[in-house]
């Protein structure tokens, strides 16, 4: 069966809905203290906010309902499907839940409003979150360092319709899987913080050092980094943000490429150990270590890569780099306004505690274990995900309810 070779009663369509786009959004609109809120405020919903299938809930960011109206801006309503436009990754999307009421979206965010006499929500959400919707995504966007596709091409985009009955068996199916994999990830989770938890048990909050550890600059600390025209390479693994699964902070998803496709900004050479550390919004910890099987391929200059020359050390850096002080901490050197980043160098100037070399091995020791019971669990999560990547594309075809 192909992918449009549908079963009797299918039809195929096109994402109709989309109310307008809003106007445009500056700094000098948003309110980012809770003390300077009136009351007549609307909440600006972000890219942060959208997660693969789900509301994430992370940003802060309102402006007054004065200003929102002055900008012609579309207020959301509950059920609206939020579309992330920007590649990170291409169409994610979540549904708005009744519980988030007064809100607009921002430029980067779209607003897709079903007809539920012909889709149900669930099923539409499911479908934008398939990879069979990502491949026709990639058809329809453009840019060079960062992929997006405008709201116009959205509506070019087919969807296969089946009869409204069927599409709530998928969803059933479809969620009874989703709901597993998220249980396994809340796990790891859960691991993780404990790793976290030894880590502040032993070191304390990084940032305000009350251990009294020597303090060192970053940059003396590491590596330099070479950097490769990767468009001489035959093939390779290019690491990109989309790659790192910043909930479980691992690289996930790197992409085989041949050289004469290599974006530009595929240009710096990792090995093994190195921590990857997004420049761009650091809030959203796109932070992970490079695997074995990674070393000597290529990432992105959209990472600080930091290459510890003491190899106790990595670790230990690692869970100071995820720490919510530390993260918190960046914002003072923060650019730009819709996606703010850190330059490298900001990051290299930045001096962090440096524990003994002795405390640094104990604690290797101590998080080894756990994170041993990490990869486990992580392993039995991939498998769950390309099970619910085979289940999702033959949800779309028919097959899955044939």
């Amino acid at each position: 069966m192909t992918k449009w070779d549908l079963p009797k009663g299918w039809k195929i369509g096109n994402f109709a809905d989309l109310p307008g786009s809003n106007g445009l959004i500056t700094d000098g609109d948003w309110i980012l203290n809770d003390d300077l809120k009136t009351g007549d405020e609307v909440r600006l919903i972000q890219l942060a906010d959208i997660g693969e299938g789900e509301f994430l809930d992370k940003s802060n960011k309102h402006i007054s309902k004065k200003r929102a109206l002055e900008l012609k801006c579309t207020f959301l309503e509950s059920g609206d499907i939020l579309i992330s436009r920007l590649s990170d990754p291409l169409l994610k999307s979540c549904i708005l839940p009744e519980s988030v009421n007064d809100c607009i979206t921002a430029v980067d965010v779209s607003i897709l409003r079903p007809d539920i006499s012909k889709y149900d929500i669930k099923y539409v959400n499911h479908y934008l979150n398939s990879n069979v919707c990502k491949e026709q995504a990639r058809k329809y966007s453009v840019g060079t360092t960062r992929k997006r596709i405008s709201r116009k091409n959205i509506e070019k985009i087919k969807i296969p319709i089946p009869p409204l009955e069927t599409q709530q068996k998928i969803v059933a199916i479809l969620d009874k899987a989703e709901k597993i994999k998220r249980l396994r990830a809340e796990a790891n989770a859960q691991t993780q913080k404990l790793i976290q938890s030894v880590f502040l048990d032993m070191f304390g909050d990084p940032m305000k050092n009350t251990k009294n550890f020597e303090k060192r600059r970053l940059g003396d600390l590491v590596d330099s980094i070479k950097k490769v025209d990767s468009s001489l390479l035959d093939q390779f693994h290019y690491i990109d943000i989309d790659s790192v699964d910043n909930y479980l902070n691992i690289i996930s998803n790197p992409k085989i490429i041949a050289g004469t496709e290599a974006p530009s900004r595929a240009r710096q050479l990792v090995r093994k150990d190195d921590i990857l550390f997004s420049t761009v919004r650091p809030y959203l910890k796109n932070i992970a270590i490079v695997p074995e099987y990674l070393d000597g391929q290529v990432a992105s200059t959209g990472f600080c890569i930091i290459r510890s020359k003491i190899p106790e050390f990595v670790p230990f850096l690692f869970h100071l780099l995820l720490s919510d002080s530390f993260v918190d901490s960046l914002k003072e050197f923060y650019r730009g306004a819709n996606y703010p980043a850190i330059s490298p160098k900001d990051l290299m100037d930045y001096r962090i505690p440096f524990p003994s070399i002795d405390l640094l091995v104990k604690f290797n020791s101590r998080s080894r274990q756990i994170d041993t019971n990490l990869k486990n669990q992580r392993k039995f999560l991939n498998e769950m995900t390309r099970f619910d990547e085979l289940l999702t594309s033959k949800a779309f075809t028919g097959e899955l309810v044939a």
